[in-house]
């Protein structure tokens, strides 16, 4: 489905702008194919909806706790996009923006109860192929490079707004407004100007530089049938008779498992691992 108007420059603004807007995020990061072509978007729409009402959760318990929810996906790349797409697989992460006027909330236990209640869900519990979830509260450094899906399910962005929720704003407030005043970064890419390492180099360095842990990074690769792909660093190999060979073209990125964070990517030039960022 296509969306019913273009997405706006104010919304594309507003999305840059929201990644700076808070401290620390609720980062929740899914990936599943589609399995119903007349509701294509089911879990990644129903997985939406919970957040919202996690967001009004949060400042019920947490009274000093301010609540941003995004209402669509964030990707690391439109290529990313662009290839779940083509493999019918919603792929990327919802964001919450949080923000604790007191430093003494700790959202954490309301959000990992939010977890185990959603993955109870028939409709996740169920669903085949098994999606990928991940819950985590990162800070704003850990997002790394994210833009706004345009492409797998824009009509998100097209249909609604970012909602606001604080002790004073039980139902929440639908508005790019309260963005206004926060500026988007400029340009956070934290792209490499020479010759992008290799991503063999890459991999063999988190494998055996005791500098690294290699169970702490997955490597991103793309699969023609299925879509983006996962495997740990740690079951990676060169070797073509093994079951978890992934030819090297076929790798797009490399992520770090705690944070979510992309610290590798071909297509965007990324490097986080040889210029020792992390």
């Amino acid at each position: 489905m296509s969306p019913k108007a273009p997405i706006t420059p104010e919304t594309i603004q507003a999305g840059s702008a929201f990644l700076s807007a808070s401290p620390t995020f609720v980062r929740v990061d899914i990936a599943c194919k589609h399995v119903d072509d007349d509701a294509p978007h089911e879990l990644v729409e129903s997985l939406q909806k919970s957040l919202t009402a996690l967001g009004r959760t949060l400042v019920s318990r947490h009274e000093s706790i301010q609540v941003t929810n995004w209402p669509g996906l964030f990707v690391v790349s439109s290529a990313d996009g662009l290839t779940s797409k083509e493999t019918r697989q919603d792929r990327g992460c919802f964001l919450l923006g949080l923000k604790d006027s007191s430093s003494n909330a700790e959202p954490d236990p309301t959000v990992k109860e939010w977890e185990s209640e959603f993955r109870k869900l028939p409709l996740f519990k169920d669903y085949y192929p098994p999606p990928l979830l991940e819950v985590r509260l990162v800070k704003q450094a850990e997002l790394g490079q994210l833009t706004l899906d345009r492409c797998m399910w824009p009509e998100a962005l097209v249909n609604s707004k970012p909602q606001l929720f604080s002790s004073s704003l039980p139902d929440g407030e639908e508005s790019f407004a309260f963005i206004a005043d926060a500026h988007p970064d400029p340009e956070r890419k934290s792209t490499t100007t020479g010759k992008l390492t290799p991503a063999s180099a890459i991999l063999n360095r988190l494998k055996w530089d005791d500098g690294f842990d290699s169970k702490e990074f997955v490597v991103v690769y793309e699969d023609r049938h299925d879509g983006l792909m996962e495997i740990g660093v740690d079951l990676w190999t060169t070797e073509s008779s093994e079951e978890h060979f992934i030819p090297m073209h076929r790798i797009r990125s490399i992520r770090k498992k705690t944070t979510g964070m992309t610290v590798w990517h071909r297509e965007e030039r990324i490097d986080l691992i040889s210029g020792g960022s992390l």
